[in-house]
C-alpha cells in the first residue's frame, strides 16, 4: 500500500514503489530499509547494526510544503499537528515504538535466505520459506499498526504503512 493514509503518519520506503511524501494530510514518521538491508540478504548475514538500524525517523514538522519553484510552491499547516493533536512528544513516541518494532521485524527477516532467481521463477522450499518469513513480518507489523491506531483514534489520526516494503 502507500500514500493515502489520510490524517496520519506513514512508515515506508524500500525502493521500487514511489516513496510516500509529506502533504497536508500525510506526514512521514520515518523510512524503513528493512527490505534492502535485511530481507535481501542471505539468512543470518545481516549485521548487528542493520538489525537495529532499519528505521530512519523523519523530523517533526507541522507545516507542509509542495516544494518546487517559489511562485508555484504551496505551503500550509498540517491541521492535526498544528492543533497539537499530534504533538512532538507523541511523534517521538511513535518513532521510538516503530524503531523498536523494526528491530524485531529485522530479526524475523534475517531468518530466511533471499531466494535465487530460479526459486522466484520455479518456486521451491527457499521461496516458500522466504514467503513465510515475509508474511510473518507483515502480520507482526500490521498487528502493531492496528494497536497504535486504537490509541491514535482519539486524536483523529491514523498510522499507515506503505512504500516498497509493503
Amino acid at each position: 500500500g502507500g500514500g493515502g493514509c489520510g490524517g496520519g503518519g506513514c512508515a515506508g520506503g524500500g525502493g521500487g514503489v514511489p516513496t510516500i511524501v509529506d502533504s497536508a494530510t500525510v506526514r512521514v514518521v520515518g523510512v524503513s530499509t528493512l527490505k534492502s538491508d535485511v530481507m535481501n540478504l542471505a539468512k543470518g548475514t545481516a549485521s548487528a547494526a542493520a538489525l537495529v538500524g532499519t528505521f530512519a525517523p523523519s523530523a517533526y514538522s507541522a507545516v507542509w510544503d509542495t516544494g518546487g519553484i517559489s511562485f508555484i510552491r504551496r505551503r500550509g499547516n498540517v491541521p492535526y499537528m498544528h492543533e497539537a493533536a499530534v504533538s512532538q512528544a507523541l511523534w517521538q513516541q511513535l518513532q521510538q515504538q516503530i524503531g523498536e518494532l523494526e528491530a524485531r521485524l529485522a530479526a524475523i527477516a534475517d531468518l530466511s535466505d533471499y531466494p535465487s532467481c530460479s526459486a522466484f521463477c520455479c518456486g521451491g522450499p527457499s521461496l516458500d520459506a522466504f514467503k513465510a518469513v515475509a508474511a510473518l513480518v507483515k502480520a507482526t507489523r500490521d498487528v502493531h499498526v492496528a494497536a497504535v491506531n486504537v490509541q491514535l483514534a482519539a486524536f483523529g489520526v491514523q498510522l499507515c504503512f506503505g512504500g516498497g516494503n509493503s
